[in-house]
């Protein structure tokens, strides 16, 4: 029941919103983090449309609890949210809405009640798809719908603090200029600069997360903006056991499949919003390799090489693109089949891969 909170269950909730590829799965380890320092237990709260998520994937390696709300925005998820809540019991709950809602504080609120503590929202920028949807540069917004850009816009315009992350790769002139742009764009929010990578800024951002609460959350924006966004984006998971008797270099295979799949995509004409995977080492030491390839950037973002070549391990993909879900299978499909006969000795196993363009749902709390 809205309002009412089981004794012992979570007290505080963060919720960190974001474009896809803002970094708030990053940002969420970065909490775990600063909870275990504290002596403090978190759960991380994570939404999104199907299985064989990189992202709980990469967090459970870190030792952080995970639970899941599947199927939809959170704001549209009801019971699945509350169970979701109740069974994580701790001292704080960190939410990572999936990368195309927006508004979901309003809906959360509505749903759990004022029993919690909920912090300020934060909103994670990526600052090279900020200068392509804000300032018109080329990229982004000659390639995706007005409805992406609205949502966007709508997605930052929930926030308390907007977090300008990766300014680690900006030099302190564009930072400014970038935080300078945010600010003016959206007044009622605080624009804090971070890096993630290097941890700049983080301490001054969850020193605001556990002192203060969020602002008011009237339902702001357009309902038919995130229907119509959600409704043109395509969404890819897949899960597969890898495994070779004279052992294969990971970062081989994975820079060899998000190659083949981002060429694929831009020979049919798509740009991948979001390519990410997570390797898991399955005998010895308890290895992970992860990437991330987003639209713009020349290099790839690749952990580590393992210490040794990798005999046997599982391997997460997810891709997000507005195109068509056929395009993102026959793209994924293609990189499997090319690296199984290009790499000697390489055995792959498919577990799961669904593909699909999510049907919105509206929350039951939005307005008529």
């Amino acid at each position: 029941m809205p309002g009412s909170r089981p004794h012992g269950q979570v007290q505080s909730f963060v919720l960190l919103g974001g474009f896809i590829g803002s970094g708030r799965t990053t940002a969420v380890a970065r909490l775990a983090r600063h909870c275990q320092e504290r002596g403090q237990s978190m759960a991380a709260l994570l939404n999104d449309r199907g299985l064989s998520l990189v992202d709980s994937a990469s967090l459970k390696w870190r030792r952080v609890r995970v639970e899941e709300v599947i199927g939809g925005c959170l704001g549209t998820q009801g019971t699945r949210l509350t169970s979701a809540v109740q069974r994580a019991g701790t001292d704080l709950l960190v939410a990572e809405p999936a990368g195309t809602c927006a508004n979901a504080l309003h809906h959360v609120r509505s749903e759990l009640g004022e029993g919690y503590r909920y912090a300020p929202v934060s909103v994670l920028v990526d600052p090279f798809m900020a200068r392509t949807f804000l300032c018109g540069g080329s990229g982004f917004r000659s390639v995706y719908s007005e409805w992406i850009v609205a949502l966007y816009r709508q997605q930052l315009e929930e926030a308390d603090l907007i977090i300008l992350n990766k300014i680690d790769l900006l030099t302190l002139a564009e930072r400014n200029e970038l935080a300078h742009l945010l600010a003016s764009e959206f007044p009622r929010s605080t624009v804090l600069k971070v890096s993630l990578l290097t941890g700049e800024g983080v301490d001054g951002w969850l020193e605001r997360l556990m002192m203060y609460e969020a602002g008011p959350t009237a339902l702001g924006g357009d309902a038919t903006v995130l229907a119509q966004a959600e409704n043109r984006f395509s969404w890819l998971n897949c899960s597969l056991q890898l495994s070779s008797i004279k052992g294969f270099d990971a970062h081989q295979v994975m820079r060899f499949v998000a190659s083949i799949v981002q060429g694929h995509a831009e020979q049919k004409g798509a740009q991948l919003a979001h390519l990410k995977m997570f390797l898991e080492t399955e005998y010895g030491p308890r290895e992970c390799v992860e990437l991330n390839q987003m639209p713009g950037q020349v290099k790839l973002e690749l952990s580590p090489e393992l210490p040794e070549p990798v005999e046997s391990a599982r391997l997460w993909i997810n891709v997000r693109s507005e195109c068509s879900p056929d395009l993102l299978n026959n793209a994924v499909n293609l990189a499997l089949q090319q690296a199984a006969e290009s790499i000697k000795h390489l055995f792959l196993r498919i577990e799961n891969l669904e593909h699909f363009r999510p049907q919105p749902g509206l929350p039951r709390h939005a307005a008529a």
